[in-house]
């Protein structure tokens, strides 16, 4: 199932056989390591929430679903604007010191922060709900 772990197995046809090829290569993904290295959001997505967040249109947003938070780099920033923030990751990277950082700076938000959530327990927090 996809999002149960960060690494993704993909079976295709072995270059050069043709699509109907019985002969396959798997191409492994581990998506841990995509996260940047950066601590807190750049100065140019700063620049963008902000914008967001005080726009005539958009500044009634009150809770906002961070979906492959990373490091939780972003969250304390948008936790400041006095938004609620539930941030969605894989385990494996929750262990990362950055990220373990940043989770204390969130959790002194209180509720405001809903605790980190993996993809595999929301989405079965969602079939629960339908």
């Amino acid at each position: 199932m996809l999002w149960e772990r960060p690494i993704y197995r993909f079976r295709i046809p072995k270059s050069g056989y043709g699509e109907e090829s019985q002969r396959l290569q798997e191409l492994v993904f581990d998506v841990t390591g995509s996260a940047p290295p950066m601590r807190q959001p750049s100065e140019a997505l700063k620049t963008v929430l902000n914008e967001i967040f005080n726009s005539d249109s958009l500044k009634s947003i009150q809770s906002v679903l961070e979906f492959g938070a990373a490091k939780l780099k972003n969250i304390p920033f948008i936790l400041e604007k006095g938004k609620t923030v539930c941030a969605v990751e894989f385990e494996e990277l929750s262990k990362n010191p950055i990220t373990k950082g940043n989770l204390r700076k969130c959790r002194a938000y209180g509720s405001q922060f809903q605790e980190l959530l993996f993809p595999i327990l929301l989405f079965q927090i969602q079939k629960n709900l339908i």
